[in-house]
């Protein structure tokens, strides 16, 4: 992790690098959907979401290294829910922590105003745990066996 890391956002660019990483195996098993996500449902879904002003897309860069990307639907009563993944190569290196670390940063710099920041996390997903309790989330269980939620306010 010697490179300067920060986060850019999402371009049309991207479209073919976040379809390989939403259908990676690791990524699809740590989903709510778990199965492969076809070409033109990516491309319509992708559209959609760079077009929509509720949502904050970046990839996380380490140098001119993609590593992750982060999502944050913003909310009308100032919750953010936030989705993550890391690329294979990079996982288990500290990037999640990070990823999660500068969208908090992103959030706040650009807003100014308090955010209550939210992610459901699959009980099996342990690394996602860790980064997120690691930054101060709080684990509120669920009623539901397969899933954890991790709050913060920023």
């Amino acid at each position: 992790m010697d490179e300067e890391i920060y986060l850019r956002l999402v371009d049309d660019k991207d479209m073919k690098l976040l379809f390989d990483w939403r259908n990676d195996e690791v990524v699809r098993k740590n989903s709510f959907s778990t199965e492969p996500i076809d070409w033109e449902e990516h491309v319509s879904w992708f559209k959609a979401t760079l077009k929509n002003p509720s949502v904050l897309f970046f990839i996380m860069m380490s140098g001119e290294q993609a590593v992750g990307q982060i999502r944050i639907n913003l909310e009308v009563d100032n919750t953010a829910i936030i989705n993550y993944s890391i690329a294979e190569k990079y996982r288990r290196l500290g990037y999640g922590k990070k990823i999660l670390n500068l969208a908090e940063t992103e959030l706040y710099d650009r807003f100014k105003n308090k955010y209550i920041l939210k992610a459901l996390v699959k009980t099996n997903n342990i690394a996602s745990q860790l980064a997120f309790e690691r930054l101060g989330y709080m684990c509120q269980n669920t009623e539901q066996y397969i899933l954890k939620t991790y709050i913060k306010i920023l």
